[in-house]
């Protein structure tokens, strides 16, 4: 089975079963963030301890890119410092879904990740780049 097939699959996986999805009742961060051009939003909530993230959960509706990146990033989330969080770069959420920089489908891709960064920057009710 070749590369490209086993991260669609992988992709459809978190599409239909999202791992960590639900909204948290109890967190330290969070933050929402929606791409106006095809309607796809996401919010994030991060639970700490200190400036260990120890939990995370996410709600949303979109496209199968969208949620599946938000899905795989959770996983990668718990045990992260809040600060190296902020080092993640779009390339590495790309990198988990198998994408390729110059595909059209970035914004969808990294909605997950951008919200995550507005949350431990305190930004959950600021206006976004692309909302």
């Amino acid at each position: 089975m070749g590369a490209s097939k086993l991260y669609k699959e992988k992709i459809i996986d978190h599409y239909k079963h999202p791992r960590n999805f639900g909204e948290m009742k109890k967190f330290d961060y969070r933050a929402q963030v929606a791409n106006s051009v095809c309607g796809d939003e996401v919010t994030v909530y991060l639970k700490t301890k200190g400036t260990t993230v120890t939990e995370v959960s996410f709600k949303g509706s979109g496209c199968a890119i969208s949620i599946a990146g938000m899905s795989m990033l959770s996983e990668k989330l718990v045990g992260m410092k809040t600060s190296d969080i902020g080092e993640l770069t779009h390339a590495y959420v790309l990198d988990l879904l198998g994408m390729e920089a110059k595909s059209p489908r970035i914004k969808c891709a990294v909605l997950g990740l951008d919200a995550t960064h507005r949350a431990i920057r305190g930004e959950e009710d600021e206006p976004c780049d692309f909302c």
